[in-house]
């Protein structure tokens, strides 16, 4: 196992060897909950070290982020679908794994607004929803028909049939959601790098730039480690250019 990362070392990046090394892990730690082993023989193997300080994820400035919004004005069910859908993933820093698992009855439209996220392994949190993204999703509901049905198990972001302005009943898929986000992204003159986990990251950047704690920060992204959120944020940028320019001849 030690040779084999070593020989993966040789031709793939840090990130991608220890990838490689996580599943053999996992899949050694399951032979030897079922008495295949004693003990995990690759457990003493070491992974590549690697440590970045900011994530390569594009990330939207403000100014692209309103373009784009601004571009989705139509009234049809589909443009408010996603105008809710982007919404989300912006304002409450949601991945489009949580997103796309989300039923009609997981926006709580009551009182202050919460949302009901469904996270990897399992795991639900209670979010409480931006102002805007209890307008956008309000507004999508009201114009699919799904507003009477607040305790509904149907799908929150569904599909709509090619060249049709209805839905389909069933949930989006994290690949509609980037096909969409590349649509809509085009649409409006953005980049063409800009994809779903974007919109976290701008989300997480803006909060930061409007002098948010990061603390807070990682608790709205569900993240156990600071450090993770960190690398979302790319609001230093700005800070790191204005002192590199501060050398002048």
């Amino acid at each position: 196992a030690a040779a084999y990362v070593q020989e993966l070392g040789e031709r793939l990046s840090a990130p991608s060897v220890n990838l490689h090394l996580a599943a053999l892990r996992q899949w050694f730690d399951w032979l030897t909950q079922r008495g295949l082993f004693r003990a995990s023989p690759i457990a003493s193997v070491k992974a590549p070290r690697y440590s970045v300080d900011e994530g390569k994820t594009p990330v939207l400035e403000a100014k692209e982020a309103r373009a784009l919004f601004g571009s989705i004005a139509g009234g049809d069910v589909v443009s408010l679908r996603d105008k809710a859908l982007l919404s989300v993933m912006l304002f409450g820093f949601v991945r489009v794994g949580a997103v796309v698992k989300m039923r009609v009855g997981d926006f709580d439209d009551s009182r202050e607004g919460w949302l009901v996220l469904h996270e990897k392994g399992g795991k639900e949190r209670r979010l409480p929803a931006h102002h805007l993204v209890r307008e956008s999703v309000r507004a999508y509901l009201l114009a699919a028909g799904l507003a009477a049905d607040s305790d509904s198990d149907a799908p929150l972001f569904q599909t709509s049939p090619r060249h049709s302005p209805a839905l389909s009943g069933r949930p989006m898929s994290r690949q509609d959601v980037w096909k969409m986000v590349k649509r809509r992204c085009e649409a409006a003159g953005l980049p063409d790098d800009i994809c779903n986990h974007s919109f976290r990251a701008t989300g997480i950047t803006i909060h930061q730039q409007r002098g948010g704690d990061i603390q807070e920060a990682a608790k709205l992204a569900g993240h156990k480690n600071v450090r993770t959120t960190q690398l979302y944020n790319r609001a230093g940028r700005e800070v790191a250019r204005a002192e590199v320019e501060r050398v002048q001849l």
